[in-house]
């Protein structure tokens, strides 16, 4: 205490701490009073021996007087400080209760969707209700879709169309009778069914008696033919039928089959009429065109023309004969056209021409003269006129050069 400077003694100053000295260290909790830092240890002085002679120690500045205090002391001013505000305390939280259950809510919005729903006002009861009526099918109920007093007891009626009758009711009533009890003590919906009187199907008639076909005989004329030729053809039948009409209508059909029995084309379709008991005679053209050669034959479809059911079918197999199509010869190559030439011209186009020929042969043409190949028998000269006459017979292509020859080398031919 003795060492406290006057300054010690002072008040704290009002942001820092209640007015006591500075000497007591009492702060206000929330302020945070700057720390003084860690004293710093210091090394001893290193003492050298013999030690040396210290120097007079000069304070500057000089210090100061100690401070005089009068006896006895003056108590230090009282300051005063406005009181602090008291604390802020929050409103009591506000509680809705129900005034009917005493249920609380913390808000008016909750407590009013539980009047909505626990306590909801009463509503009084409608004076009507509605009835809906529907059908399902032909036919009626009374009364009909409308609004109805409560509590009215109705009586329905379902009344069938033309070609129903009454099958049940659903919705809010049931059953099978079309006379049915409704009370209106709410909103109902009722639908009558309706279904379609059931009408005997009476058999069907027997079918009628089809008549039978005897085939006898298809024929082709001629039954020998060439790729390409038209041919006709007969099918001969008679129709029979016991205790029948006069006539029949019948549809036929007459395939052509090959050797093999198998379809090849349809060869015609008639529908004829024909008197039952007689013999029938039905005429008919082949196109051969496009077929291969071969044998072939017809296969015959006799049916009712009104119905479709096949009455009679009979095959006839290797009734014309194919024969294929003479060999044409080729035509002769077109001969070339021959420019006019004067008969020096053509001269000396046949000498050219022998030199080929002689080429041709295997001779050869040496000083102005044919020599023959190795194998010639014969001698030089023989062998020229056996050229000429070579070349002679090939110069018969061309008859408008040939005719300008002169005679002498023609004559080499026609000899």
């Amino acid at each position: 205490m003795d060492n406290l400077a006057l300054e010690d003694w002072m008040p704290m100053s009002p942001a820092e701490g209640p007015p006591f000295p500075r000497s007591i260290g009492i702060y206000w909790p929330w302020y945070k009073p700057e720390l003084l830092p860690p004293p710093v240890e210091v090394a001893p002085p290193v003492i050298a021996y013999p030690p040396p002679v210290a120097p007079p120690v000069i304070a500057y500045p000089p210090p100061a007087a100690p401070p005089v205090i009068a006896y006895p002391p003056v108590a230090p001013p009282v300051i005063a400080y406005p009181p602090l505000p008291p604390p802020e305390v929050p409103p009591p939280e506000l509680i809705y209760a129900c005034p009917i259950c005493g249920a609380q809510f913390s808000t008016l919005s909750e407590l009013e969707a539980h009047m909505a729903l626990v306590h909801p006002p009463e509503v009084p009861p409608p004076a009507t209700y509605h009835l809906y009526v529907g059908t399902v099918g032909e036919g009626v109920v009374t009364p009909s879709t409308g609004d109805y007093p409560a509590h009215l007891p109705l009586t329905l009626i379902a009344t069938p169309g033309l070609g129903f009758d009454f099958d049940y009711w659903g919705g809010d009533v049931s059953g099978t009778i079309p006379v049915v009890s409704l009370l209106m003590n709410s909103d109902k919906a009722v639908t009558a069914y309706f279904k379609p009187v059931e009408v005997p199907v009476p058999p069907p008639p027997p079918p009628p008696k089809l008549p039978t076909v005897s085939i006898l005989s298809a024929t082709f004329t001629p039954s020998e033919a060439t790729v390409g030729d038209v041919v006709s053809g007969t099918i001969s039948w008679r129709p029979t039928i016991p205790s029948s009409p006069e006539f029949f209508d019948f549809g036929i059909s007459a395939d052509l089959i090959d050797s093999a029995g198998q379809r090849v084309m349809n060869v015609f379709t008639a529908s004829p009429t024909a008197e039952i008991g007689m013999p029938q005679a039905t005429p008919f053209s082949l196109d051969t065109r496009g077929l291969p050669e071969g044998w072939y034959g017809l296969q015959v479809h006799f049916s009712d023309l009104t119905t479709g059911a096949e009455i009679a079918k009979r095959r006839f197999l290797n009734l014309l004969h194919l024969l294929p199509l003479p060999e044409i010869p080729p035509p002769p190559p077109p001969v070339p056209e021959v420019p006019a030439m004067s008969p020096e011209e053509v001269l000396e186009d046949f000498r050219n021409f022998a030199l080929e020929v002689n080429r041709d042969l295997g001779g050869s043409y040496v000083a102005g003269y044919l020599t023959p190949p190795p194998d010639w028998p014969g001698s030089v000269t023989e062998w020229s006129r056996h050229v000429q006459i070579e070349a002679a017979k090939r110069y018969l292509f061309w008859p408008e050069k040939f005719g300008l020859l002169p005679l002498s080398i023609r004559a080499l031919v026609l000899a």
